[in-house]
């Protein structure tokens, strides 16, 4: 049985002000009890460590964290759920893939303040403060403050505000000391986020310790470098110096802050836990750079670092594939305190790859996704990506909410880890499997939606009375056709073959009829969502030898919080992170 924790989690980076509320005991499933846990040993604090847009394969920039590796344990094999901030923290404190949390959904757009995720996930922190933890968390703000629901669970959140004046680190470290205060005899869960390696494009002082003060004179002085990245037009080797800078920067911040909690908590065992959101792209393929466009190795690879001080704390190499969505558990497991059963990782991840069982080590391992919705000017410029990764194999889709599927990829990482030949063609790889298990993902969307699975390859129309309900389109076998345009309502689908599935995006629950017609001597079908809502299996529907199958569900994932006004800062700082359209 593992030991009961005491947990700092370290996310640099969140909220001014408390923002807490009391937590209600989560749902929990199939592990020890607090109670027995506590009375094998003593308690165990534990740090988690996420700093902003840090590339797993930048670790040796950082001297500090790189040692806490060899000393302790490291995970060589870690995907982000996501290529930028929101959904990819979403995933790490509520341990669920984006398309179950659904933030932001479909058809939302910056800055997504009428999102949160659903109640009914619950988070790392209302898990820890229901076993009785002190639970605290500080970031530098940005898309980490409560409005998406990312304090649920903490005593005390702090997130910075734009005109906060000093050092963030600094501010960071007083937050953890008042913390620690607080707390008093109680264990603590602590969570830290910080964006200054995200913000090394601002091009100021204390990224230049890498650049040369005469040869690099003018690029200095130029300013930010924002707009020349977006554009891909910035100096490629000066700005990953600058990155590299950031993360050396930063590296000197956590070690301070291990310092601060060792010094703060004398006999007391401590587990730090490190670890990132997503990477950085520095035009690793052409036109591609900075995050948020392209769910590609650079940008979903992540450091993950753990160390501790207590005998039996995690030591050695994993090598096994490890999504951001197993820390959660595997933090609670290393604490001894039960997982909630709405938590979709493995809580075994701090284990070396020679102690993990030959079924853990077999290709039955899950699938690893990873998710970004984006919300453009139209339906065509709008699109929903998705990338699934199982065995050294990787498959990559994107379509735009008019259901044309604009890229769709399938590496082999092992043999290609810079993904340059795509082999969705190669009948010899199993790329086409993937489509299915994509199609299985898509099934089970959180998302308010209309799904229709085609009993039969023949041309599906549908017509809904109520057009503006929805969102988008996307087919499980693709399209290379768009489906559908915004605003008409009605959609005509060429299904892949049997068992192809069209899912509707909704942004609500439509009113008046849905008229599903199959072949062109079709009558159709007239429905109401109310009564495919109430038929759980849904409508098999029919037209001479045509059949489809015909299923509405409301979704679960976001809850409307259009009620919370825009503050102005939040605005500004989105802007100044590169963020805000």
């Amino acid at each position: 049985m593992k030991r009961h924790a005491f947990l700092l989690f370290l996310v640099v980076g969140l909220c001014v002000g408390g923002c807490g509320g009391e937590s209600a005991a989560p749902e929990v499933s199939g592990r020890a009890s607090r109670d027995e846990a506590l009375a094998e040993s003593k308690p165990l604090n534990v740090v988690l460590i996420s700093l902003d847009t840090f590339r797993a394969d930048r670790l040796s920039q950082a001297p500090f964290i790189s040692d806490l590796a060899d000393k302790g344990w490291q995970s060589t094999r870690v995907w982000s759920s996501s290529n930028w901030t929101l959904p990819a923290h979403v995933s790490l404190l509520t341990s669920t893939d984006p398309s179950s949390h659904d933030v932001p959904s479909a058809g939302s757009v910056i800055p997504y303040t009428g999102e949160r995720f659903p109640a009914e996930m619950v988070t790392l922190a209302e898990t820890f403060r229901a076993a009785g933890y002190f639970t605290a968390a500080t970031t530098d703000g940005g898309f980490l403050v409560p409005r998406f629901g990312l304090e649920r669970g903490f005593e005390r959140f702090v997130a910075e505000k734009v005109g906060d004046e000093g050092d963030s680190f600094a501010r960071h470290r007083s937050a953890l000391a008042r913390f620690l205060e607080e707390r008093g005899a109680r264990p603590f869960f602590l969570f830290v986020h910080t964006y200054e390696i995200h913000d090394y494009f601002l091009n100021t002082p204390p990224y230049h310790r890498f650049v040369d003060p005469e040869a690099d004179r003018e690029a200095m002085a130029h300013g930010s470098w924002l707009e020349e990245i977006r554009e891909g037009t910035a100096p490629k080797e000066y700005v990953s110096r600058l990155y590299d800078s950031g993360i050396r920067w930063t590296d000197e911040f956590v070690e301070a802050l291990v310092g601060d909690l060792k010094a703060m908590t004398p006999g007391e065992d401590l587990l730090v836990v490190i670890t990132s959101d997503h990477g950085e792209s520095f035009g690793d393929r052409p036109g591609l750079w900075h995050h948020g466009d392209g769910l590609w190795e650079e940008q979903l690879r992540v450091p993950l670092v753990a160390w501790g001080n207590y005998v039996g704390a995690p030591s050695g190499l994993n090598d096994r594939r490890v999504s951001l969505i197993d820390i959660a558990p595997s933090v609670l497991a290393e604490s001894g305190i039960e997982v909630p059963i709405s938590f979709e990782g493995r809580p075994d991840v701090f284990q070396a790859s020679g102690s993990v069982s030959g079924i853990l080590e077999a290709d039955s391992l899950p699938l690893i996704e990873a998710g970004r919705v984006h919300t453009g000017a139209d339906w065509g410029t709008s699109f929903v990506s998705q990338a699934l990764i199982e065995s050294d194999w990787k498959y990559y889709r994107r379509d735009s909410f008019e259901g044309k599927t604009r890229q769709e990829f399938c590496f082999n990482l092992l043999a290609d880890p810079e993904e340059r030949n795509n082999r969705m063609a190669d009948r010899s790889s199993p790329c086409r499997e993937f489509v299915g298990r994509l199609a299985d993902r898509m099934a089970n969307l959180t998302s308010t939606a209309l799904h229709v699975t085609a009993l039969s390859a023949v041309p599906i129309e549908l017509e809904f009375d109520d057009g503006g309900a929805v969102i988008g389109v996307r087919a499980a076998g693709g399209s290379s056709t768009p489906i559908g345009r915004a605003g008409e309502g009605a959609f005509r689908w060429q299904p892949k073959d049997a068992g192809d599935q069209l899912v509707v995006i909704l942004g609500r629950e439509p009113e008046g009829r849905i008229r599903v017609a199959m072949g062109p001597q079709s009558v159709p079908h007239a429905l109401v969502w109310s009564e495919l809502l109430s038929s759980k299996g849904g409508r098999e529907l029919t037209s001479g030898p045509h059949s489809a199958r015909v299923l509405a569900r409301r979704g679960v994932a976001s809850q409307t919080v259009s009620d919370l006004e825009v503050e102005p800062e939040l605005i500004d700082q989105l802007e100044a992170l590169g963020y805000a359209q």
